[in-house]
């Protein structure tokens, strides 16, 4: 089960260069994108963890890219962050 609120929407569509959707509800596409990067077990160690990363670091505004894990597979990082 993934969960996907706007600050996940907000890193899915930062790290696959995709629209982003501050209100995800009903965005299909979304959900086909985060449903294979969430692990069938420890889902919800993992959807804590995504929540927790998009809290701290993967920030709405000033976004903390290099502090991130994820900027050399990351769209937003390699075109805008630099």
């Amino acid at each position: 089960m993934v969960i996907i609120d706007a600050n996940v929407a907000r890193r899915i569509s930062r790290l696959f260069e995709l629209p982003y959707h501050k209100d995800p509800r009903g965005v299909t596409w979304l959900t086909r994108v985060a449903c294979p990067l969430t692990p069938k077990k420890a889902y919800r160690d993992y959807d804590y963890a995504i929540l927790d990363f998009t809290m701290n670091v993967c920030l709405p505004k000033s976004p903390r890219c290099g502090d991130c894990v994820l900027r050399r597979q990351c769209a937003y990082y390699r075109t805008t962050a630099r």
